[in-house]
């Protein structure tokens, strides 16, 4: 299934009558998108965080750095381009203090994690782009990328989500206590994911396609 259009469900409480009948169909929902049904977009954001952190520790050497770009949620859509009432929310973060000439080691590394971590590759755009993508069994995507001057990025998208996934809850990703405190939005110059070319919705596609434009890195990161 697309990442786009995955789905976990969120099951109000029924009338008693209906209770046996919609308990199995939340069930199947839930065992065909691999999620957990009751889960928030919070939660998701916070997994998907996780995600990274863990996947990070594993493929850079000591030392590194994870600078969050601000969280963006997205409406999710059908084949259509039409709104489902779902959301998703993109985490992405830069790689500092690593060398770029160890990228092709790095990119090596992700995807050892990722088989060693059930998740199943989607993209590998190598040699001709620095872009590769994986999907796990419960609907996050997780990328590694890196940009024209060859820095990397690294973010995952949560599943689409209902009920009580709302953009109310959401806060900064969480990240390494030996990271800097991230810059705020107002102070920091590069450009948001929203300026990407035509066809790139968001920074969720910056995990899903080679093509999505990432920010320019400022000139003490260069």
């Amino acid at each position: 299934m697309h990442p786009r259009c995955h789905t976990v469900t969120i099951a109000r409480r029924p009338p008693l009558y209906l209770r046996p009948l919609l308990l199995a169909v939340v069930l199947a929902s839930a065992t065909g998108c691999g999620g957990d049904p009751t889960i928030t977009l919070a939660e998701a954001q916070s997994a998907a965080a996780g995600q990274i952190r863990a996947a990070a520790a594993a493929v850079f050497p000591p030392g590194y750095t994870l600078q969050p770009l601000p969280p963006l949620p997205l409406n999710c859509t059908d084949f259509r381009d039409r709104a489902t009432g779902r959301v998703q929310v993109g985490v992405t973060f830069w790689v500092d203090g690593v060398a770029t000439t160890g990228n092709d080691a790095y990119f090596d590394a992700m995807h050892r994690w990722w088989d060693n971590h059930g998740w199943t590759s989607t993209a590998n755009s190598r040699p001709g782009d620095m872009f590769t993508n994986a999907i796990s069994g419960d609907g996050y995507l997780m990328s590694l990328r890196a940009n024209a001057e060859a820095h990397l990025a690294i973010g995952a998208t949560t599943p689409c989500l209902t009920g009580d996934g709302t953009a109310r809850h959401l806060s900064p990703p969480p990240i390494p206590t030996a990271s800097r405190q991230p810059t705020t939005a107002a102070s920091d110059p590069r450009p948001m994911p929203g300026a990407s070319p035509p066809g790139i919705t968001g920074m969720t596609d910056l995990q899903r396609t080679p093509n999505a434009a990432l920010p320019d890195l400022p000139d003490q990161h260069r």
